[in-house]
């Protein structure tokens, strides 16, 4: 128990280590001061408490080491094996259970004395300098159940380990040093005898290799194949190019024929000798396949089913019998949308523009069979091809001015009556009845604005 009065240790040991031993037994005497009934316990390292009551003013009791400002009641544990918190013992990872000269605290694994900080690393799969990973050689990569450091010759194989049953793979799959003696290809042809090369002296005799009409059985299937033979007498076998070989016509390089067959072997069948547009002809010619579907050649456009060879005529501007020529009907020479052909042969083009047929003037373009297109306008013309003239675009009196033009009595032979000119600048009209000054008839009475 210490009181209020200074401790000397300190200054003790400063004393003796410069020699002044004399003067040592005098301080400790003032060490030892006698008790006083008023006296108060320090806080020694400032920590805020003192050991025991009654206390300096402004520290609490209980500090069980008063040297040590990290330690006091509720003082957060450190790991050094101290009682931090006063609490009557240190944490218990604070302690050394393994005896390997670290704190529990200090060390990744407490229970083996093989791991702690800097341990040398074992092959044991275990972290044992604590750095917080294993050595690359104590992994076990491919989960074969075998680290490097176990002898494992390939760790991303997992069919390759110490003991493992050779596979026909050309690798050392036991780990004893070299691949078995079957796993060699001796020839080079990428096929080992372990599977299946029944002539490894031969770069091109190997399971399914290609047959090279050479009379060998080159695939290692048991016999030497069909196509080593020309079965059509075209001057060509199989294996060297006939896609056919029965067909004397068929062989690699042949000329093709116009008959939908691949007669040169290049597995593409001419445009022409197909029917596209299923109309039952195909453009070369003379046809002579058997294709079913197919009737003849010489089809000018193999894209349109209306056109082939004596197709019968229809408007769309195309050369429907391949006869060499399309129709003038066909055209919109004006260019306001439609064509000349009939009711019987209406427009079933796709040419862009065109609207439709049965234009009555196709040298006119405000003449067509659509009121939108070509609405009726005053100039005496059947416009919209109905097959009448306005009323009012004919000049029923012949005096060359219809209604719409400004004749307001146009009936009979009123051939004078038109034009609604005041003739004898009286500011009065009257369509032909003016032609005294002052006067005017009422019935006849027009305004000039019409």
């Amino acid at each position: 128990m210490r009181t209020g009065t200074p401790r000397w240790g300190p200054v003790l040991a400063a004393l003796a280590a410069v020699g002044l031993f004399p003067l040592v037994g005098c301080l400790q005497d003032i060490d030892k001061p006698e008790p006083e009934v008023d006296h108060f316990h320090h806080d020694w390292d400032g920590d805020g408490y003192c050991e025991e009551e009654p206390c300096e003013p402004g520290a609490e009791p209980g500090d069980c080491n008063d040297d040590n400002d990290q330690i006091y009641p509720g003082a957060p544990e450190a790991c050094d094996g101290e009682d931090n918190d006063c609490d009557g013992a240190p944490d218990e990872d604070e302690q050394d259970a393994d005896g390997d000269g670290y704190l529990g605290c200090a060390e990744c694994d407490d229970t083996n004395a093989d791991v702690y900080p800097g341990a040398p690393e074992l092959c044991d799969g275990k972290d044992n300098d604590c750095d917080g990973s294993l050595s690359a050689e104590e992994i076990d990569d491919d989960g074969d159940g075998y680290t490097e450091c176990d002898g494992d010759c390939e760790d991303t194989d997992t069919g390759i380990f110490p003991g493992a049953t050779e596979a026909c793979d050309g690798v050392d799959n036991d780990c004893d040093g070299a691949p078995d003696a079957e796993e060699s290809d001796a020839d080079g042809d990428g096929v080992m005898r372990c599977e299946g090369d029944c002539d490894d002296g031969d770069v091109d005799v190997y399971p399914g290799a290609p047959e090279l009409c050479d009379g060998i059985d080159n695939d290692c299937d048991g016999h030497v194949g069909a196509d080593e033979k020309d079965q059509d007498a075209d001057g060509q076998m199989v294996c060297e190019g006939d896609c056919d070989d029965s067909d004397p016509t068929i062989y690699d390089s042949a000329p093709e024929l116009c008959d939908g067959i691949d007669n040169d072997c290049d597995t593409v069948i001419p445009d022409d000798e197909t029917d596209d547009d299923k109309d039952g002809y195909v453009e070369c010619d003379p046809w002579i396949g058997t294709v079913k579907g197919v009737v003849d050649g010489d089809d000018c456009d193999d894209t349109n089913a209306a056109t082939y060879p004596g197709a019968p005529e229809v408007c769309d501007q195309e050369d429907n019998d391949c006869g060499g020529d399309i129709g003038l009907e066909e055209y919109d020479h004006d260019g306001d949308g439609f064509t000349e052909c009939d009711a019987k042969h209406p427009w079933v083009g796709t040419v862009p523009g065109i609207l439709g047929n049965m234009d009555c003037n196709d040298g006119d373009d405000t003449v067509c069979p659509s009121l939108k297109v070509c609405p009726e306008i005053c100039d005496r013309k059947d416009n919209n091809c109905d097959g009448f003239v306005p009323l009012d675009e004919v000049d029923n009196d012949i005096d060359g001015e219809t209604e719409c033009e400004g004749d307001c009595l146009d009936v009979g032979k009123n051939a004078a009556w038109y034009n609604d000119l005041d003739v004898d600048k009286d500011t009065y009209s009257t369509c032909g009845a003016d032609g005294i000054a002052g006067t005017q008839t009422k019935a006849l009475l027009y305004q000039l604005a019409g």
